[in-house]
This record gives structure tokens, C-alpha cells and sequence, in this order.
């Protein structure tokens, strides 16, 4: 959620995956088969990304410096992928100020 608010706050885009996303892809993919360096490297890098908690190795830097570009590369593609069309911002009429009929009061705003 961090990651979507960050996007939305800086203006991008937030359709596609995000770090936790990515991750859990991996993880799932994981069950599937094994990973190769690059799915592991890809794995820790949205681990880290993700805010999880620290894993207690130093095996990221590892996968990090051997196939750094292939991880850019999967990362891209990945979250290409998991992008959620149906997730954009919309028009946002709210002036901060909420009156009974206002749509956001029943969210606790």
C-alpha cells in the first residue's frame, strides 16, 4: 500500500505491480519450480523493496552484483505483468471539508 501511495503522491503511475506483488509472484513461482539467479536475485530485491522483514543474509548483494541487469530486466517485465488495469486515480472533488452527503464521510475521513 506504501509503494501505491508513494506513486500517487509523486504523480506516476499506479498500474503496474508493485514490490509486494512481485514478491508474492516469486514466492508462488517458487512452489512451482526452482528459481534460477535471477528469480532469486529478483525475489530478495522485491523482499527488500517490499519492506518485509530482513531475511539475515547478505546473499541479495550476491545476486545483486552477478546479474544485477538481468534482475532490472525480470523487475520491469514482472511488473509489467502484474500491472492492475482497473487501478487509477480518479477524480478526486474533495475539498477536505465533508459535509453528510459527502461520499468519503462513511470511510472515516
Amino acid at each position: 500500500m506504501r509503494e501505491l501511495l508513494e506513486r500517487v503522491a509523486a504523480g506516476s503511475d499506479p498500474r503496474p505491480g508493485t514490490a509486494a506483488e512481485v514478491a508474492a509472484a516469486m514466492m508462488t513461482t517458487s512452489l512451482a519450480a526452482p528459481l534460477n539467479s535471477t528469480g532469486v536475485g529478483l525475489h530478495l530485491r522485491m523482499w527488500r523493496k517490499a519492506s518485509f522483514p530482513p531475511l539475515g543474509d547478505s546473499t541479495r548483494d550476491y545476486y545483486e552484483d552477478a546479474v544485477g541487469p538481468l534482475i532490472d530486466d525480470a523487475e520491469t517485465t514482472t511488473r509489467r505483468k502484474l500491472a492492475v488495469a482497473a487501478r487509477r486515480l480518479g477524480i478526486i472533488s474533495c475539498s477536505g471539508h465533508h459535509d453528510p452527503d459527502c461520499q468519503f464521510t462513511a470511510l472515516g475521513h
